[in-house]
């Protein structure tokens, strides 16, 4: 069968609209049912390869909505934003896909946040997903990257401790902050949530509150305050260190 070339512009019959149709609210033919539970469909499949592509099955937070993020990750950012000052140098340190230096941009006065991130995915969803005219995303391996000796003011570092060798982690830190810089640091309580290589394959080990005091001590820093969140579905933290994470206010000791 030979198919008919489509006719020229201007030579479809005319149609007249009813009245009751004509408006902007119904200047485009609604979607149908079906059509609405494909994109609905699809949009979760989009969801589900996002993060799994870039969290790497699980390591990051890979959401294109900040409300997305687990409340408990946000609630850390929120809390750090207390202590940031007008222009202030702030480093967020293994910021994964960037929602924290977000939070931290839009929430504070900080001159510029600079998201330091080992993963190329994570950094490239970060550009994409959370740009800031204040944050910089550095894609570098925190132990290796050419960082100024005392060059911030403030630095984040939330469940990374667990990750890396915690005393070199620290020492990288003290080296990084001003006389007198603030250290907002978080890891899980081994006394809560005891460490499991099954349950946690990313981690290489938990810290209970008295650890973590220790290690912060000989790096050179004083603890100031102590903080704990309950479970992953807040974002509250509440005074001490009982809770199920464990994150601790730390000022760089200038003696050390």
């Amino acid at each position: 069968m030979r198919l008919r070339s489509p006719p020229r512009s201007g030579t479809f019959p005319a149609v007249k609209t009813p009245r009751a149709e004509v408006g902007p609210e119904n200047s485009r033919a609604q979607p149908s049912r079906s059509h609405q539970r494909l994109r609905r469909f699809l949009e979760r499949l989009r969801t589900a390869w996002t993060i799994r592509y870039y969290g790497e099955y699980g390591h990051r937070q890979a959401y294109r909505r900040l409300a997305d993020v687990r409340p408990d990750h946000r609630g850390r950012y929120t809390f750090a934003c207390n202590y940031v000052e007008p222009a202030a140098a702030v480093m967020d340190c293994a910021a994964g896909t960037g929602y924290g230096a977000f939070i931290l941009a839009r929430s504070t006065e900080a001159e510029q946040i600079l998201a330091v991130e080992r993963s190329a995915r994570a950094v490239r969803f970060g550009r994409r997903h959370y740009r800031h005219p204040r944050i910089r995303y550095l894609r570098a391996d925190i132990f290796r990257a050419n960082l100024q000796a005392a060059g911030f003011d403030c630095i984040a570092s939330f469940e990374t401790l667990e990750h890396v060798d915690g005393e070199a982690l620290l020492r990288v830190f003290h080296r990084c902050l001003k006389p007198d810089g603030i250290l907002l640091i978080s890891t899980p309580n081994q006394e809560t949530m005891p460490f499991d290589a099954d349950r946690f394959p990313f981690h290489r080990r938990h810290y209970s509150p008295a650890e973590f005091e220790v290690l912060l001590k000989q790096a050179g820093f004083t603890v100031t305050e102590r903080h704990s969140q309950e479970h992953t579905g807040s974002a509250e933290l509440h005074v001490g260190w009982d809770g199920r994470f464990l994150t601790a206010v730390a000022k760089k000791s200038v003696q050390a």
